[in-house]
């Protein structure tokens, strides 16, 4: 008896509870935010023969409303029957901004980077590099646009609707390594070393990989400012299965940073900054390089050399 008089207690509680959570939900008000939409980029001032400059341009959104924009609709058949289709809906993110004008200026020339409309059919390296996966890309189409070393750029962005940004960046000279001190055959369980040509205001990466997989090859250092040389560290393997036996080719890199693309991919970055392209996402809300939104403007310069590499 005293068990069915607390299950009824409970029952009432969960009863008036309920009603009064509904109660609240039926007279709860959509949020509503007075955020005004700002430009939020990434511009990318490459000095890498492998990789060229572009800009990305996003735009922050209000709270209020779905994130995406519906563009069209396709009917699929899968049959011959009157009712064998389906409807497939193209959407589009409203955060992609396709008609911005975008300008890169090294004071004397202005650039005009022009939108990329399908970035996927583009036959370029860095596509094939696997740096952006995005459909508000802006490049320099008329092939004009040639970084130099230790050189001051500005940005300038504007849309139709009113939006602008800005940006400014020195880039950074270009690593130069001593070739001729490293040998033609490194061995990856014997330490070697890398030297190259200090750049003592900028921070350098260095990224080893092969084109296989051997175990410990892969090595990854954001170094100290005023370091020019560089020594790996010898992997243990033995107990890895999937590891490569046979020699292979090791790129070496050296990529030295302006200061806004270290503060914001390096220094600011989520744990993991290898996110999209290149260094990845870097963290949201920040702005380096920039004003009038959010993003970054920065630049990398690069040199890389090729050996063998016998596991």
């Amino acid at each position: 008896m005293q068990n069915l008089s607390k299950i009824i207690i409970l029952d009432i509680w969960l009863l008036v509870f309920g009603s009064f959570f509904w109660g609240c939900v039926g007279e709860l008000e959509p949020v509503i935010s007075d955020h005004e939409p700002v430009l939020n980029v990434f511009g990318f001032v490459s000095l890498d023969n492998k990789i060229p400059s572009f800009v990305v341009v996003h735009k922050t959104l209000v709270l209020e409303g779905s994130e995406w924009e519906i563009i069209g609709s396709d009917t699929i058949w899968y049959g011959d029957g009157p009712d064998d289709y389906w409807i497939y809906i193209r959407r589009e993110s409203k955060y992609l901004v396709k008609d911005a004008t975008v300008i890169i200026s090294d004071g004397e020339t202005d650039y005009i980077f022009t939108h990329i409309e399908d970035p996927s059919m583009e036959d370029s390296s860095w596509l094939s590099y696997g740096l952006i996966n995005d459909e508000a890309v802006y490049m320099d189409t008329s092939g004009f646009f040639t970084p130099s070393p230790s050189t001051a750029y500005t940005l300038n962005i504007s849309t139709p609707d009113g939006m602008t940004l800005t940006g400014e960046l020195t880039t950074s000279p270009v690593p130069q390594i001593h070739t001729e001190l490293v040998p033609d055959t490194l061995y990856n369980k014997i330490p070697y070393t890398i030297t190259w040509i200090p750049i003592p205001d900028h921070y350098v990466i260095i990224r080893n990989h092969t084109h296989f997989y051997i175990c410990g090859a892969n090595q990854r250092d954001v170094l100290e400012l005023g370091d020019s040389s560089w020594t790996s560290s010898v992997p243990r393997c033995e107990d890895d299965r999937w590891d490569y036996d046979e020699p292979d080719t090791l790129e070496i890199q050296i990529m030295a940073m302006d200061e806004n693309y270290y503060e914001y991919f390096i220094k600011h970055a989520y744990e993991d900054e290898f996110v999209n392209f290149l260094l990845g996402g870097g963290s949201s809300g920040l702005a380096y390089g920039v004003e009038g939104g959010f993003g970054v403007f920065g630049s990398i310069a690069t040199d890389r050399i090729q050996r063998i590499l016998v596991p």
